[in-house]
């Protein structure tokens, strides 16, 4: 059944994706999304679109991903998909960050923290905060960037004194397709310091 192996693939995909086997992944993901796009409900192939556009923003592909992004918005949006509507958002903020478009960056990391906090989840709000922090300092409002870190990272602390470990699967993920940006942002952003 071509669905249940585009699902197998997905998960191989995560997989080599976690571990830093980008190349592998992208393979994975790519199969995962043709084998969907066969059977699948709209669903499943936006959720495999999103699978490929985490791939190619880890590997700075970002004409591809914008173009998957907007596409997956499109269809969360008809969907009414909350989580793949706060992707979507999340991945085109990745694209505008790694551009250095920063206020373009800033607006959506903005969109994507609303839909995480709508969805309630605790990694994904800290994933946005984070980036609406890296934009802004990008913007050149380092100090508002930190503060908002600062807070975020207390709200954690409370968090997880109060209920437990914050850190979830899919926070992972979020952590690792953004040190690519991470990495390129700060390295701009200490030249202009």
């Amino acid at each position: 059944e071509p669905v249940e192996q585009a699902l197998a693939l997905e998960s191989l995909g995560w997989g080599y994706f976690f571990v830093g086997n980008d190349a592998a992944a992208r393979t994975q993901f790519e199969r995962s999304l043709e084998l969907q796009q066969l059977g699948g409900e709209p669903r499943l192939v936006n959720r495999a679109k999103l699978g490929v556009c985490q791939i190619l923003v880890s590997q700075g592909d970002l004409e591809p991903a914008e173009r998957l992004a907007l596409e997956a918005l499109a269809l969360a949006e008809k969907q009414d998909d909350a989580w793949a509507r706060h992707l979507a958002h999340h991945f085109l903020a990745d694209c505008a960050l790694i551009s250095e478009d920063f206020e373009t960056a800033e607006e959506r990391y903005s969109r994507s923290l609303r839909a995480a906090v709508a969805l309630g989840n605790r990694t994904e709000k800290a994933t946005e905060v984070q980036g609406v922090a890296m934009a802004a300092a990008g913007r050149g409002h380092a100090e508002r960037g930190l503060r908002l870190v600062e807070i975020e990272l207390s709200l954690a602390h409370l968090h997880a004194r109060v209920r437990g470990p914050i850190h979830e699967l899919g926070g992972i993920g979020s952590a690792r397709a953004s040190s690519f940006s991470a990495r390129r942002t700060c390295g701009s952003l200490a030249k202009k310091f």
